[in-house]
């Protein structure tokens, strides 16, 4: 974190490449570029938390991840799909629920993201009622999924 300081106003500017590192942040993000790449190989979920108070540079040191992220595929075929979302920028679950999905949806574009939209739309539709209603204003269909997958699951108890 860059911190320009005039008077009691603070300039809060996260880093973005290795360079600018003056906290030391890299061991770090090395480390937790190292669990993610070892998270895509297992069926375990993984849940990530950075925690900190404003400007402690929990921004810089997830540019920083992504920077090791990026470095370590190049000349690779393994390409990590990063998708930048700022929850705290949406009041209300439903709010942040939408942007979620919506967000997903407009990063993942192409052939070979097909499959996990296809997912990702069944189960907004089928766990968030509120959710797969607005869903369905992006997907027509998605209630009849939704539908048609809470069948499924009455039919086989």
């Amino acid at each position: 974190m860059n911190d320009t300081s005039s008077g009691n106003l603070s300039a809060d500017s996260p880093i973005k490449e290795l360079a600018a590192d003056s906290l030391g942040y890299r061991p770090f993000a090395q480390n937790i570029a190292t669990i993610l790449d070892n998270a895509t190989t297992r069926e375990d979920c993984l849940v990530l938390g950075i925690h900190g108070e404003w400007g402690s540079g929990k921004t810089s040191a997830i540019n920083l991840v992504i920077k090791e992220l990026e470095d370590r595929q190049k000349g690779t075929e393994i390409q990590t799909k990063i998708i930048h979302f700022s929850p705290w920028l949406f009041s209300g679950q439903e709010n942040l629920t939408f942007a979620f999905f919506h967000e997903l949806d407009l990063n993942l574009n192409g052939e070979e993201w097909t499959k996990l939209k296809d997912s990702l739309k069944e189960m907004a539709s089928a766990t968030l009622p509120i959710a797969g209603s607005i869903m369905n204003l992006f997907y027509p269909g998605t209630k009849d999924i939704a539908k048609a997958i809470k069948e499924t699951v009455l039919s086989q108890n």
